[in-house]
């Protein structure tokens, strides 16, 4: 919570929180405080009537108590202070203004909460989805990812093998589980003075030396990124053999991980001083060829076939008179190919039906002639068309069509 600076008093688009103090003396947290954003404001609307409640993001009950259930003893935790660690934009403080001073005898001040707030509607989602997503961008990262690797690898084979519960696993992969479970614990001695990150690809190098405007949109964005991130760095080469990075998507052992000093300290060479390294250093101009960033334009012809609508069509705006004119061309044509039986008179509701279909056919056949072929021909739409979900079917006039 921080105070609201006197220079943004006077914006409009804020909600102050009525909030009260809840006192219970059996509860670990004997006072809690409570934020109502439920209350009205002068609009008529709420601070909940407004955010969005978000979707769920944690499993169903059901899976959860058949984990719960699963081995003999269960362990239960808690994040501390859930919501509290976990901050919201700058620019939605002012929605979780409240009011307070510390005794009667002082002037009122305004606060605005930066963290995610207990009796919001989004809460619950927002500090949920938040431990998702940091689990999802932390993972496999770290000093332990090549053990945390060799895991994944370990587990990627179980998978493969389809096992059942109850049936054991091969032989070859219960030795290297007994193997990794047996030296976990020569992780705890394994200390990291430093970190150093250097990059084997000169292409890189020569990316990060100049502007990222001269390059791709994907390129320069990734310059980009990376220079604003770390502007001051002086970039080195190194090369993939002695690169210790690669040992984070290959996986090892923890015996190997720990007796691994490259992994640890990174080349032998680097704990030289900088002029014996100087062969690792990168110039700080690149000469390029002319035709390197030479700009190439590509044309895109695209060639398709159109199929016109009937002239008619296009020469009446109004839709009931399109009808009635279809109407009329489809009587022609029944009274031309049976004389004996033909029509008279005034047109009928079969008949204007019929020049609905016939027109929403033609439009069909123009817009969509590859699914109209397909549904003639009594054969199915290919499974990634998109109007395969509509459950399409054909329909024969046989009055127009034969």
């Amino acid at each position: 919570m921080e105070l609201v600076p006197k220079n943004d008093y006077a914006k409009r688009k804020a909600y102050y929180l009525p909030h009260h103090a809840v006192l219970r003396d059996s509860r670990t947290t004997k006072l809690r405080v409570v934020f109502d954003a439920s209350a009205k404001s002068t609009s008529g609307y709420s601070l909940n009537d407004i955010l969005m409640v978000g979707p769920r993001v944690q499993r169903d009950v059901y899976p959860i108590l058949v984990s719960f259930r699963t081995f003999q003893i269960a362990v239960c935790a808690d994040l501390e202070k859930m919501f509290r660690q976990i901050w919201i934009s700058s620019e939605d403080t002012n929605w979780q203004r409240i009011l307070w001073r510390d005794n009667p005898k002082e002037t009122v001040k305004e606060y605005r909460l930066t963290t995610v707030t207990y009796g919001t509607s989004c809460a619950p989602y927002l500090s949920t989805r938040t431990l998702t997503q940091l689990a999802f961008d932390e993972r496999g990262k770290g000093p332990l990812s090549p053990c945390i690797v060799f895991m994944k690898i370990l587990l990627q084979e179980l998978w493969k093998l389809n096992l059942e519960w109850d049936e054991p696993i091969p032989e070859d992969l219960n030795k290297q589980w007994t193997t990794f479970r047996k030296e976990l614990h020569l992780i705890e001695k394994m200390k990291i003075p430093r970190t150093i990150a250097w990059t084997d690809s000169t292409i890189t190098l020569a990316w990060l030396k100049t502007e990222p405007y001269r390059w791709q949109p994907f390129v320069a964005n990734r310059v980009s990124k990376i220079q604003t991130t770390i502007p001051s760095v002086e970039w080195c080469h190194v090369s993939g053999i002695e690169n210790p990075a690669d040992l984070g998507t290959r996986g090892l052992l923890p015996s190997q991980l720990v007796a691994h000093d490259q992994w640890i300290h990174g080349p032998l060479w680097l704990n030289q001083p900088m002029n014996e390294t100087s062969s690792y250093k990168i110039p700080e101009t690149f000469s390029f060829p002319d035709n390197a960033l030479k700009e190439k334009k590509s044309v895109v012809t695209c060639v398709a076939k159109i199929v016109p609508l009937p002239e008619f069509i296009d020469r009446i705006s109004s839709f009931t008179k399109l009808v009635r004119v279809c109407a009329w061309i489809l009587r022609f044509i029944k009274n031309s190919r049976s004389p004996v039986s033909r029509t008279f008179g005034y047109l009928k509701s079969s008949e204007l039906h019929t020049a609905v279909v016939t027109i929403v056919r033609l439009i069909q056949q123009v817009e969509f002639p590859n699914e109209f072929k397909c549904l003639f021909q009594g054969n199915p739409l290919p499974k990634d068309n998109k109007l395969l979900p509509l459950n399409l079917f054909f329909v024969i006039l046989r009055e127009f069509f034969g």
